[in-house]
């Protein structure tokens, strides 16, 4: 499944690292009461033929009813899925053929991943209920999976990725060096020796004006540079 045709805010860098179903047993009520519907028509179709127009009319009203109970299930099972990409988890909860919930939760504000085996059933088919503890540090059930160990592993290790992107880079002297060089030109002389004398407000409008009109790097190479620059002694 393409869950880019479901989620349409992804961003354009963010790759999805996988995409999981529930266990379709989970639905094993569902699909039974659908087929048992949908075949029961035929089992009684000489009863249907002797009552005529009212017969076929029984027989096409339960075929229909169990197609559309199996379509609802098949739904429910399909488009209901969690997805992990680089940045975020998605859970969709298909509840009904028109009704569909999507949350997000970035991976930076996910606290805990667990899973539970319950039973010898789901032991044996290694299905595990498996949870998310948000920035609110309530559970979040996202339902019952196959192999749910594999996908606490991958989460938790696309986060630890993804936590790494977060961290601003510290660039090196020469770097900085060159960088600093270029926007002090930019800036002005006159500029730039007001910025250095300590004028805070038009430090923080050149960061902005960099950070719009050229880069969000060299806009953290400025941050950096005024950050590590020790300020001036005064003689008394």
């Amino acid at each position: 499944m393409d869950i880019r045709k479901v989620i349409t805010n992804l961003d354009d860098d963010e790759d999805v690292r996988g995409v999981y179903h529930e266990f379709p047993l989970v639905y094993f009520w569902q699909w039974l009461g659908g087929f048992l519907v949908f075949l029961s028509p035929f089992f009684f179709l000489y009863l249907f033929l002797a009552w005529g127009a009212y017969g076929s009319a029984a027989f096409l009203l339960l075929f229909l009813a169990g197609a559309f109970w199996l379509y609802r299930t098949w739904r429910r099972w399909y488009y209901g899925i969690i997805g992990v990409t680089s940045k975020r988890v998605v859970i969709i909860r298909q509840n009904g053929i028109l009704d569909r919930m999507v949350s997000q939760i970035d991976l930076d504000k996910i606290y805990d991943v667990t899973y539970r085996h319950k039973g010898m059933m789901q032991t044996m088919l290694n299905v595990g209920i498996l949870y998310l503890t948000p920035g609110s540090f309530e559970k979040i059930e996202l339902g019952q999976i196959r192999g749910p160990a594999a996908i606490q592993k991958l989460i938790l290790k696309t986060q630890q990725e993804f936590m790494v992107t977060l961290q601003p880079r510290q660039f090196s002297e020469q770097d900085l060096s060159r960088v600093i060089s270029e926007i002090r030109s930019l800036a002005g002389e006159e500029r730039w020796k007001r910025i250095q004398g300590g004028d805070k407000e038009d430090e923080q409008k050149l960061i902005d004006e960099v950070r719009e009109a050229e880069s969000e790097e060299k806009a953290r190479a400025i941050e950096q540079f005024f950050g590590y620059r020790e300020p001036k002694g005064h003689d008394d």
